[in-house]
């Protein structure tokens, strides 16, 4: 499998419960001291681990890294989309260059990677997509304009991709995380607080398994136990 932003937070929490669960994994970041120590942690949990340094704005980054993964593990059965870039500026003041950098890691970013990986799914008729998007995905939060832009389109995206290839085996997802008292998102009531940690990847665990292979499309709101 292949986890984009698999050096911190949610993205590392997913990746190192997937390699307990049996996965090789393929962690991808920006840079190698990013996603180093997690590759680590995954050999360490007895699995193979590829650290692949990768700009996932950039198509030939990704279509060597792609490349690497599929020679090294056969395959990408499982791609989880977690990285993500987040400011927190009121609209008027959010700069052009903070907007088109959220687009670029947050959304075109997954675009890129996935339409790099789903043809190889769809030719098996086996695969999983994980788009990590957001509860700022499904409304809106104040100072956190372009962030919230980038996870509704994350959705779009996610529901049109599953669209486009229902008649395969292949389910495409996202996860929406709440952003309850982070230090990437607002405080918010909610009866369930959360924090990047088991919850996130317990679901994606199961958005990965066989059981999870008539639910495709969704955008699962996801909340951390108290």
């Amino acid at each position: 499998m292949l986890v984009t932003g698999g050096g911190r937070g949610i993205g590392r929490q997913i990746a190192l419960k997937m390699a307990s669960e049996g996965a090789h994994v393929a962690v991808v970041a920006r840079t190698e001291r990013e996603i180093k120590p997690v590759a680590e942690e995954i050999v360490a949990l007895g699995r193979r681990a590829l650290a692949i340094p990768t700009d996932i704005g950039n198509e030939a980054q990704v279509a060597a890294c792609v490349a690497a993964v599929e020679k090294a593990f056969g395959r990408i059965d499982v791609l989880v989309n977690s990285a993500a870039v987040t400011y927190i500026e009121p609209l008027v003041k959010t700069t052009l260059d903070q907007w088109r950098r959220t687009m670029d890691v947050n959304v075109t970013g997954a675009f890129l990677v996935t339409k790099a990986v789903v043809p190889g799914m769809v030719d098996r008729n086996d695969g999983r997509v994980i788009n990590v998007s957001s509860t700022a995905g499904l409304e809106g939060f104040p100072n956190f304009a372009a962030f919230c832009a980038s996870k509704f389109a994350l959705i779009g995206l996610t529901r049109a991709l599953a669209k486009e290839i229902e008649e395969s085996a292949v389910t495409v997802n996202a996860l929406c995380p709440a952003l309850v008292g982070t230090k990437r998102g607002p405080q918010k009531t909610a009866a369930r607080k959360a924090e990047p940690s088991s919850d996130i990847a317990d679901v994606a665990v199961f958005l990965a398994s066989e059981a999870a292979r008539a639910v495709t499309g969704a955008a699962i709101e996801v909340s951390w136990r108290t």
